[in-house]
């Protein structure tokens, strides 16, 4: 299964000012930074609101959702005795809280879902746009992983001990795709999923070429990297920002990559992206 990407852009390199990106300062005023910096990337990344209309499919996906937001709420019902409180924090709390505001800014009636788990949401989100492709022929997609960092989790990870290695981090990245090349398409997203199994099986019984055809290589020699999200300094969004920065080598250099992302739940996600 494939599509192309037309364009990618993170929350760390968003370049228009966010009054330019959501020109309604009542949304922006009640949106939390997680939610206001996720609707910014993603209208960066289709070079402005007018373009939200033509999207076919809005995927995002997280592994923990608006989590500053939901501890917001939860705090307000136990100080104010569970009595009327503002709903607003409990309104931006669930997941889909992002896709549906992107939404709302051109009134996009889309097909609109998030993925949420604790290890491939975002792996997820990616092969949902791709089914939508071969089952229902949609063209423009735009797909999305957010994260947030709140106090309270910043706590419980030092109580746990994680470290430097495995601290949690926030971040948004966002990917316009399209079913079909156009002039726009920057880099070609190929994608298989396997168990473990049949990822060890082809390990195990084919030669180096084989196992290329078998991962969607394009080319001969391409740059292949397992598990490149567990060379990050971050946790829950680190598969996306892999991604991001896989698709980022590929355009700049002109290369094809190979990412193989292998999951405690037996899962192999094998994503090969190539220059166009």
């Amino acid at each position: 299964m494939k599509c192309y990407i037309s364009n990618f852009r993170s929350d760390k390199e968003i370049y228009n000012d966010i009054k330019l990106l959501i020109p309604d300062a009542t949304m922006r005023r009640r949106m939390s930074n997680v939610l206001k910096r996720s609707v910014a990337t993603a209208v960066e990344c289709m070079n402005g609101i007018d373009n939200i209309a033509l999207l076919d499919a809005i995927i995002t996906s997280s592994s923990l959702g608006l989590l500053a937001d939901s501890e917001k709420f939860l705090k307000n019902v136990v100080d104010n005795e569970e009595v009327l409180i503002n709903p607003t924090p409990f309104i931006q709390s669930t997941f889909n809280t992002v896709g549906a505001q992107i939404a709302l800014l051109k009134h996009n009636n889309c097909y609109n879902v998030t993925f949420v788990n604790r290890y491939h949401p975002f792996e997820d989100a990616l092969l949902d746009a791709l089914f939508l492709i071969d089952d229902e022929k949609k063209n423009h997609f735009l797909i999305g992983h957010f994260d947030e960092v709140a106090p309270t989790l910043q706590t419980i990870s030092k109580r746990f001990d994680l470290g430097d290695k495995n601290m949690v981090d926030d971040g948004s990245y966002f990917f316009h795709c399209t079913a079909q090349k156009s002039v726009d398409s920057i880099a070609l997203l190929n994608m298989k999923l396997l168990s473990s199994r049949d990822y060890n099986d082809i390990n195990s019984n084919m030669s180096e070429q084989e196992k290329l055809m078998c991962f969607g290589a394009s080319t001969a020699s391409p740059l292949v990297v397992e598990n490149a999200y567990q060379n990050y300094n971050s946790f829950f969004p680190a598969s996306a920002t892999a991604f991001y920065d896989a698709v980022k080598k590929v355009v700049n250099e002109k290369i094809e990559m190979v990412l193989i992302n292998k999951y405690p739940d037996n899962s192999v996600f094998v994503i090969s992206v190539t220059n166009v």
